[in-house]
């Protein structure tokens, strides 16, 4: 493998990497927001600040996955522009839902 070739390929892992770990995160987070409503409901409002917190780091967590997403996909689409070398391709993450969805 040639190492241009190669550093694409780190590049590339690295990304996925760091998308299945903010990906774990944000489903975490998930259900930390769930059980901040039921305290919320429970005793009041006392909750709603870290509930709000909870909310937009869940947020800014899921546009990052977005971004990952956006770079792996222009990565790959450099690569099918030039070359056609039979070297890495992108693909999407296994499972991988649109970050931004509810």
């Amino acid at each position: 493998m040639r190492p241009a070739q190669s550093d694409l390929v780190n590049i590339l892992s690295s990304l996925e990497a760091h998308w299945h770990v903010l990906e774990a995160e944000v489903v975490e987070i998930g259900s930390d927001i769930e059980h901040c409503k039921l305290c919320s409901k429970k005793y009041g409002d006392w909750f709603d600040s870290p509930l709000q917190f909870l909310q937009e780091l869940q947020r800014t967590k899921k546009e990052k996955m977005k971004e990952i997403l956006v770079a792996m996909e222009s990565f790959n689409n450099n690569l099918q522009g030039g070359q056609h070398t039979g070297g890495p391709q992108y693909r999407r993450p296994a499972h991988s839902p649109d970050p931004l969805a509810a």
